[in-house]
């Protein structure tokens, strides 16, 4: 990592927080580093047809542009020749991950929640810390079709978005701020001992109907997701 960023003096502790694209000047290297804990990361595609990465980190934004047509990587209107590997380092925790809004805001169909990944992005975000997902992550081709059934006719052959999330040292966590009916696509691991996935204040909040989750979760343990009547089965709180 240090030898893509160019050896700077004491490194890697010499680095100060920041949102780091290795190049050498005109091509990208490597993958995405972030040192430090992140406010927000918001994947969305826009109205090009590109992946992009808000990451706001000490009260600054950086974004991010993977332009895939012309092979180029945009930093902050930059444009670099290249895409990065295909991993988001956090040296930190993801204290906001989501996609787009829903719109509107306060709909509780995850329907109405735009894609989060391209179409041809795979990609893996690696973080030391939490994740914390606020809002719904969609690919934009559901490898299901839109049937939502795998092994049907409509079954697309050519999308290739898949994202992995991954915590070395953390939870995965549904924060408290995520919608009703949150939908997740992706694979979802935290290898830390005792680390799980689970739902912030899963016994208080109101009921939050069901985790759509299209890929799987892999931890130590089970975390809490929310609380049900024993004998009704009625959701009593969380999702």
């Amino acid at each position: 990592r240090c030898a893509l960023l160019g050896n700077p003096s004491g490194c890697p502790s010499s680095l100060a927080d920041g949102v780091y694209v290795p190049n050498n000047g005109t091509n990208v290297t490597g993958g995405i580093y972030v040192k430090g804990n992140v406010e927000s990361l918001i994947m969305w595609v826009d109205g090009n047809n590109r992946q992009t990465y808000d990451i706001t980190l000490n009260s600054v934004l950086t974004r991010i542009i993977l332009d895939r047509q012309n092979n180029q990587t945009i930093v902050q209107g930059n444009p670099l020749t290249g895409l990065p590997r295909g991993i988001i380092q956090v040296q930190g925790n993801v204290n906001f991950l989501g996609g787009p809004q829903r719109d509107p805001a306060d709909s509780t169909d995850p329907g109405t929640a735009p894609p989060a990944i391209q179409s041809q992005n795979t990609v893996t975000l690696s973080v030391t810390g939490d994740i914390v997902l606020q809002r719904d992550l969609k690919y934009q081709d559901d490898p299901r079709g839109a049937d939502g059934q795998f092994g049907t006719p409509d079954d697309p052959t050519s999308t290739e978005n898949i994202l992995g999330l991954f915590s070395s040292g953390g939870s995965i966590r549904v924060g408290t701020a995520a919608p009703p009916n949150i939908s997740v696509h992706g694979s979802l691991m935290a290898s830390g001992g005792n680390k799980v996935f689970k739902v912030d204040n899963y016994n208080t909040i109101a009921p939050h109907g069901n985790i759509n989750l299209l890929g799987g979760v892999i931890t130590e343990s089970y975390g809490a997701v929310g609380t049900f009547n024993g004998s009704t089965g009625q959701q009593v709180s969380g999702y």
